[in-house]
């Protein structure tokens, strides 16, 4: 069984950009003449995490979508055609 799409593209994006997010408030808080090291990393690190947590809630608000659309064909039974099944989300995306 193979994943759908590139996980593993997808995986170095989000880590890129949680990386550059670190970096850039790291960048402007230096700017803004905060220079303790403890607190301008800190910050850093907090804004960082927002942003991965942001980012995995997007995705799985994507994949939530992409399994809604999944078209499932009714099943004929012996009194006739069946309605379809109610689409269910797996409990990790509920």
């Amino acid at each position: 069984m193979e994943a759908p799409g590139k996980p593993r593209l997808l995986l170095l994006t989000m880590v890129a950009l949680t990386g550059a997010a670190g970096f850039l408030t790291s960048t402007i808080l230096l700017r803004l003449r905060v220079h303790a090291t403890a607190w301008r990393y800190s910050i850093s690190a907090v804004a960082a995490y927002g942003v991965f947590v942001g980012l995995i809630r997007l995705w799985m608000l994507a994949q939530r979508t992409r399994i809604a659309k999944a078209e499932v064909p009714p099943v004929s039974g012996p009194d006739g055609p069946a309605e379809p099944p109610k689409k269910r989300l797996p409990d990790w995306l509920e």
